[in-house]
């Protein structure tokens, strides 16, 4: 696949996994990449940000908990009764997105 053919698969990859003002935005980028020939690698950093346990701020990236601001709830029956969480601090916070990235998945 050469050219132009190579660039409307990549369009059409695009636009069924995004906007289209956004793959209007990634196309028009790659036609103005000198020398372009169609192919496409991306390095992404993955990163969340979430409210949880206690609406805690709680960043993680690329499956890794690497911020936690302290919680606005210090104690909750719910996660007392069912995990046995007294005091809801950032240590105790980590240690559950953890548990849960390793139970679930990110």
């Amino acid at each position: 696949m050469k050219g132009f053919a190579k660039l409307a698969s990549v369009a059409k990859r695009a636009l069924r996994t995004t906007s289209v003002s956004n793959s209007l935005h990634f196309l028009a980028s790659l036609a103005s990449i000198r020398g372009f020939n169609g192919s496409v690698s991306i390095a992404m950093k993955d990163r969340h940000v979430m409210g949880a346990l206690g609406r805690s701020h709680i960043v993680v990236e690329d499956g890794h908990v690497v911020e936690v601001v302290e919680s606005l709830i210090e104690y909750c029956p719910i996660f007392a009764k069912t995990r046995g969480i007294q005091r809801i601090d950032p240590d105790v916070v980590k240690a559950n997105i953890e548990f849960r990235i390793r139970d679930f998945g990110m």
